[in-house]
């Protein structure tokens, strides 16, 4: 993104188009998936839908779910696919925790 916020929309508008073309060629029985981590959503949430991927998968585990508040009040239009275990921590998070962590999910999404 650029430093100076006045330019955030036209950048916004060229990643989704460019996004957009780059997955133009694939044939519609396949998914076109995007991953994103650490992102404050509320700022771009226009923009990602814009991408038009099928499925968007976020880094959420750590953030406890919050990540997630921005969708509370968004339509997403597509497939959500929060995280429940982040691999680059060495802890191995306990089945109970990534229950309460999809529960959490569920109630923030809507799905």
């Amino acid at each position: 993104m650029p430093l100076k916020a006045s330019q955030w929309q036209t950048y916004l508008e060229w990643a989704s188009y460019a996004f957009r073309v780059s997955a133009s060629g694939v044939l519609d029985t396949r998914q076109i998936h995007t991953h994103m981590c650490y992102v404050e959503f509320k700022d771009i949430i226009g923009a990602i839908a814009d991408m038009d991927a099928d499925v968007i998968t976020i880094k959420t585990a750590r953030s406890n779910m919050a990540l997630l508040d921005a969708f509370e009040n968004f339509a997403y239009p597509n497939e959500i696919g929060p995280g429940v275990y982040d691999i680059h921590t060495p802890n191995v998070p306990k089945v109970e925790w990534m229950k309460t962590l999809i529960n959490k999910a569920v109630k923030k999404v809507g799905r």
